[in-house]
């Protein structure tokens, strides 16, 4: 080969673009390569983070979980390549079924089903007529955001509880109390990762026999592979289902079953995608009826995805990869007046004595050093006056700014402010809670006298409110 056609190659394989894969899982690999042989129920760490090399989980082995104290979703962080022959599975539990339907255990009558690990429990049974202790005989509402209903005796008979909600509504329960199903929650871009909720209980009988409860939420989780993630088996984050009711025998009384648990959430992240399996989110199914609950939600976002099979329900499927964790919240706070420490929503009062101006010390967290911070100081009896702004100092996770303001006698509300341009990453993962454009910019505004507010202003200069719940717990 001549040196110029040498040189040609080289210059050409400069001018092409880098076939190296962009995203970032983000794992460690702390927590080594994980490749189970027989099923395993693994205990969440206290974040619920796993930092593994690869993960490879062979057919015919499952893997579950075992909830942790905050009852986090799980998340599985990968260096290299995930393949998942066999299952994953952080679905919910179905509530007991009762003594009287033939399981010969009546302690366990009207005991909620558990939510999976992100996910909220079922409502309890409600107790018979009487119950010891003053009891209820009315079934409790299922747990979480989209939590079912729980129902009351009808005449004598406790009906049953509503099914849950999550990506779509729960049905709602028959009876004379017509309980609505639990309403849809998150969005689409499982940002906050949340699962799903819990079916209400039934109500108690008149006499002997206690409600159903509610079939638990699926639970929720992030599957994140910096290289190939490979699924030809299955992650399942179902709704549990209430248990089987009952009748005593030679007895006219028995119960109704609860509402079921909503399907949860399932998030699978990667440079390279390959699904021929099986992805599922399904409401469970309340006994003797179908008193269903909504659906979850499922996303798969890879750079080159290879989808050959359909999810259940339908995914939301993107070729960009978004932010593993939405950052925690940024916030902003009024933390001392003229040394003294105030809270917020608290009017500001000075004495007489008081010489001005006023030093006010403002903290930050999550917002960048060099920050300017505002300070406006709005009199009950006086126009209200600027403060100089000064710059935010320390470190990204806790900063301050100490402003001098002029004070009147009486009270004032004083309130701070910053504005800050986030990255563009972050700006398109904000973009769906601001009409679908990225956000450039965030604003916060903290208030003595009220609450404070995060304000989303994109790159065309639009401002809305920041939803609650937009902000990440990890990362």
């Amino acid at each position: 080969m001549s040196a110029k056609a040498l040189r040609l190659i080289v210059a050409l394989g400069l001018m092409l673009p880098s076939l190296g894969m962009a995203f970032n899982s983000g794992s460690t690999g702390v927590d080594g390569d994980f490749k189970p042989t027989a099923n395993v129920k693994l205990p969440l760490p206290p974040d619920g983070v796993f930092n593994f090399k690869s993960v490879n989980i062979p057919a015919n082995v499952t893997v579950t979980f075992t909830r942790n104290a905050a009852n986090t979703p799980v998340y599985m962080l990968v260096q290299n390549d995930a393949t998942i022959a066999g299952t994953i599975d952080v679905s919910g539990q179905n509530s007991p079924d009762t003594g009287t339907a033939g399981d010969g255990n009546m302690a366990d009558d009207g005991l909620p089903g558990l939510g999976g690990p992100g996910g909220f429990d079922g409502g309890a049974g409600g107790y018979a007529a009487n119950p010891p202790n003053g009891l209820s005989t009315l079934g409790g509402d299922g747990l979480g955001p989209g939590g079912g209903k729980g129902h009351s005796l009808c005449a004598s008979v406790g009906y049953y509880g509503s099914g849950a909600g999550f990506g779509s509504d729960g049905v709602n329960a028959p009876g004379c109390m017509n309980l609505p199903g639990g309403k849809s929650y998150g969005n689409s871009q499982l940002q906050p990762l949340i699962g799903g909720s819990g079916g209400g209980g039934s109500g108690g009988t008149a006499n002997y026999v206690r409600g159903l409860g509610g079939g638990g939420g699926g639970g929720a989780i992030l599957l994140a592979a910096t290289g190939t993630i490979n699924i030809t088996g299955k992650i399942q984050s179902n709704g549990g289902n209430s248990g089987a009711n009952g009748q005593i025998p030679n007895v006219q009384s028995y119960s109704y079953g609860g509402g079921s648990g909503s399907g949860g959430a399932i998030r699978i992240m990667a440079s390279i995608l390959r699904y021929n399996g099986q992805i599922s989110a399904n409401g469970g199914i309340g006994s003797s009826t179908s008193i269903s609950a909504g659906v979850g939600r499922i996303r798969l976002e890879a750079e080159s995805p290879f989808i050959n099979a359909g999810t259940n329900p339908v995914s939301q499927i993107s070729t960009t990869p978004g932010l593993v964790f939405l950052p925690n919240q940024p916030t902003l706070s009024i933390a001392s007046v003229a040394g003294v420490a105030i809270a917020n929503n608290t009017e500001i009062s000075i004495p007489a004595a008081t010489a001005n101006p006023v030093n006010v010390v403002i903290n930050a967290t999550g917002i960048p050093p060099g920050t300017l911070a505002s300070l406006t100081a709005k009199p009950e009896n006086a126009a209200s006056t600027n403060a100089t702004p000064a710059a935010l100092v320390g470190t990204a996770e806790n900063s301050s700014a100490t402003l001098q303001v002029d004070l009147p006698v009486g009270s004032s509300i004083l309130e701070a402010s910053t504005t800050f341009v986030i990255t563009a990453a972050l700006g398109n993962q904000l973009a769906p809670y601001a009409g679908n454009e990225r956000v450039e910019k965030i604003t916060l505004v903290a208030t003595t006298g009220g609450q404070s507010e995060t304000r989303l202003i994109t790159v065309s200069g639009k401002t809305y409110p920041a939803p609650k719940g937009v902000w990440g717990v990890g990362g």
